[in-house]
């Protein structure tokens, strides 16, 4: 008769079995096992990083978005002050620029304090706009979103113990707001007249018609490829009536040649008509 002690003894433990009163572990792994718990590891560990690289870069282009509006204001308050969109000319006067370069140039102010920029291509202003700008919105309090997300200044060491730091501007102005409409149609000539300031009140369609976009998107892990000049990207951007939109801008109108800048036909800058035309 097998009494209940011997039962106990002879009972085969999931994880544990008792052979002679002693007891033995069970087996070890694998090394495929191994292998498959660490390709599924590995798995897991790419979609978390890609997952957290695509939450980075929306919160990235949204911010963008909140830059480029803030830009747009600040061009509008700009234009309620001065009557006209930023705009500067060859031989006028910029107000905080020297007066020392030779006629034939543009010259606005830069940042830092006290350093000008002249250049002979009046549509540079596409970049240069913060030297006219800053007249309502500060450098000093609008630099920093006046850059794309993620991108920062580089200091530059120009003698021992001064340093030069240079800013990005990333946010492009449209062409379409230093030139008059009549350039941007068929019957257009070489005309250097045409170089001229818009106002608000010419603009038809504000809520069509881009004032500004992120050139540099830096925010997203790596450079886009480029096509048509902008990077293949929603790129973040803000028009006229105000609000910003991120939008591919190789969807945008395409353009037309602009006969005083080598003929570019570049989409944003050369909008049809100019200012009268339509973006989107």
């Amino acid at each position: 008769m097998i009494t209940s002690y011997a039962l106990r003894y002879f009972v085969v433990h999931r994880d544990w079995a008792f052979v002679g009163g002693s007891p033995r572990t069970r087996r070890g792994f694998t090394i495929i096992e191994v292998l498959v718990t660490i390709g599924v590891i590995g798995v897991l560990i790419a979609i978390v990083v890609l997952a957290l690289g695509s939450a980075k870069a929306h919160a990235g282009q949204v911010m963008s978005l909140s830059h480029a509006r803030g830009v747009a204001m600040s061009m509008q308050a700009y234009a309620e002050t001065f009557g006209q969109w930023p705009f500067a000319k060859a031989g006028e006067s910029t107000p905080g620029a020297s007066s020392t370069f030779p006629s034939e140039l543009m010259v606005v102010p830069t940042w830092p304090p006290g350093s000008i920029a002249g250049t002979s291509d009046h549509w540079s202003l596409a970049r240069l706009w913060p030297g006219l700008v800053a007249r309502v919105a500060p450098w000093e309090e609008n630099i920093d979103t006046w850059m794309s997300p993620g991108l920062r200044p580089v200091s530059l060491y120009t003698s021992p113990g001064h340093p030069f730091v240079s800013f990005n501007i990333s946010y492009i102005y449209s062409n379409s707001f230093v030139g008059s409409p009549r350039l941007w149609s068929e019957s257009s000539g070489a005309d250097e007249s045409l170089i001229a300031a818009t106002t608000p009140s010419m603009v038809e369609f504000p809520s069509n018609k881009v004032l500004v976009w992120d050139g540099d998107l830096a925010y997203l892990p790596r450079a886009p490829a480029v096509v048509d000049g902008f990077f293949n990207h929603v790129t973040p951007m803000a028009f006229v009536d105000q609000h910003a939109e991120a939008l591919l801008p190789q969807g945008a109108t395409p353009g037309v040649a602009n006969p005083l800048n080598h003929g570019s036909d570049r989409r944003l800058h050369n909008t049809p008509a100019g200012v009268l035309g339509r973006d989107y």
